[in-house]
């Protein structure tokens, strides 16, 4: 498993029954001290010897979120050159975080959740877009690809989504942390085909 901390620096993690052990940290391309970037997704894609990195900046209100790609060497956990899109959308209205976090296609569709985060007590709002695709072919190494807006799949209203699992090709499981009012997860059809 691999987890990103929202300072950009991750982790390769062996989950067992009992434990969890680090194997190897890194941090991800152009992460820079007091740039007020907060990470708050990272995905894999590709095959095992040609892996793509797609991770975020969350962004928020009219902070664009940024959405970055790089191929991933996974012998050396290391990255090549880093591209990046900015991405806005236009729900949840305020208090928003363009991206909570994201889930890429085998097709390279990027899907994101958003969420509107005004306190410990909301209210939340939520939503899912498409916003665009991973071009991983080309000699300049995988790019994000944006749409001219955002594709809105899905709205959530009362919950603050921040985590988005593919289960099957067509569902999801989305998580929420609703702060004071505690957390739940959903099975709904909005993963990237």
């Amino acid at each position: 498993m691999l987890a990103l901390e929202s300072s950009g620096r991750g982790y390769h993690l062996r989950l067992t029954d009992d434990a969890v052990r680090v194997l190897r940290e890194f941090t991800v391309p152009g992460v820079e001290a007091g740039s007020g970037h907060n990470h708050e997704a990272f995905h894999l894609t590709g095959t095992p010897g040609r892996l793509t990195a797609v991770w975020a900046h969350r962004g928020q209100d009219e902070d664009p979120a940024v959405l970055y790609t790089a191929a991933l060497d996974w012998r050396s956990l290391t990255f090549g050159p880093r591209r990046s899109a900015e991405i806005r959308v236009s729900f949840p209205p305020t208090h928003v975080r363009h991206i909570s976090d994201l889930a890429v296609s085998p097709s390279g569709r990027v899907t994101v959740t958003s969420a509107s985060d005004p306190g410990d007590d909301g209210p939340f709002d939520s939503a899912v877009h498409e916003v665009g695709r991973v071009r991983t072919g080309g000699l300049d190494g995988p790019r994000p690809v944006p749409r001219a807006r955002p594709l809105r799949l899905a709205v959530f209203p009362g919950h603050k989504i921040e985590a988005l699992a593919c289960a099957s090709a067509a569902r999801a499981v989305l998580g929420t942390d609703d702060e004071n009012a505690g957390g739940s997860w959903r099975v709904t059809p909005v993963c990237p085909r």
